[in-house]
């Protein structure tokens, strides 16, 4: 059976994680997929350790099953043959600062000259549009300016970076779905379109459980102390005797009052859903909290 995406040629111009995260999920669903490099230097990730021999294994993982060439876009030459593979290409996908391709003339306007019905999917930090259109940025900037930092860690504490690059990832999913929709419009009516993919619009998307305090309740968000934050005693990280960490994940009502039921805790079990910007339920919150750490904590 063929893959869903056999026959779909792809130019990727990306470096990092962005972007070959997105092309790398399109490989994957059969696209040919050739990723155009800088001489000499290539992609940064091919310099980055742990390496598998001479190459990064990172980049092994984002860029496999994709063809590659090395072209010197500064070049005419190797603009020229851009702009033959871009004849006969489906898509386009670029992640340099906004400009940068149309000083080029390789930009959205020129590649749509001599193929009307190219995708064509721009990927920065904060957009093509607005007054941060010339900043760059990189995932832990995005998320200290988005605000998602801030709600990340413990309310003791300062803010935390998270584990994983969750920023570059959003952006590459959302790349990903534009990417699909806009194939899927060019089908119906043979046009093509410029996506424009924004770091900070991606991750502002994420913000939409928090929003309710800015919106609802006009407060900042509490690191920490929020519903899905550390905020709830059934939704949280308790240290057992021995040192080792337990998840509890009791979220529906049926499940919290059971779960407080076989830990001997029914006083707690009129508690509310969930916390709310009272001092009342956050105080009740934070007592039962104590009161399962002391539980889990003098067990094994």
């Amino acid at each position: 059976m063929d893959l869903p995406l056999k026959g779909i040629r792809i130019l990727d111009l990306t470096r990092l994680i962005p972007g070959p995260f997105c092309t790398m999920i399109l490989a994957d669903l059969g696209a040919d997929v050739i990723k155009v490099e800088e001489p000499a230097a290539g992609d940064y990730e091919r310099q980055i350790h742990p390496s598998i021999g001479p190459v990064g294994y990172r980049f092994l993982l984002l860029n496999r099953n994709k063809r590659s060439l090395a072209l010197n876009l500064k070049h005419k030459r190797g603009r020229d043959i851009f702009l033959d593979l871009a004849k006969k290409c489906d898509c386009v996908v670029e992640g340099f600062r906004p400009g940068t391709m149309k000083g080029l003339g390789l930009d959205y306007k020129n590649i749509k000259g001599i193929n009307p019905g190219v995708v064509y999917c721009s990927m920065s930090s904060f957009g093509h549009t607005g007054p941060h259109k010339d900043k760059v940025a990189h995932d832990l900037n995005i998320l200290a300016a988005s605000g998602i930092l801030h709600m990340t860690g413990s309310s003791e504490g300062p803010p935390v970076i998270p584990g994983v690059p969750i920023i570059d990832i959003v952006t590459a999913l959302y790349a990903t779905i534009a990417i699909l929709s806009a194939l899927m419009a060019k089908r119906q009516t043979g046009a093509g379109q410029h996506l424009d993919i924004s770091m900070f619009d991606s991750a502002l998307s994420l913000l939409f459980d928090v929003a309710r305090y800015v919106w609802r309740e006009e407060r900042e968000p509490m690191r920490g102390n929020e519903r899905l934050c550390g905020g709830l005693a059934n939704y949280n990280i308790y240290e057992t005797k021995d040192h080792k960490l337990l998840t509890v994940a009791a979220l529906e009502t049926k499940y919290k009052r059971r779960l407080f039921q076989l830990l001997g805790m029914e006083d707690f079990t009129e508690a509310e859903e969930s916390i709310t910007t009272t001092k009342v339920s956050l105080d009740k919150e934070q007592k039962a909290q104590e009161a399962m750490k002391k539980i889990f904590g003098d067990k094994t």
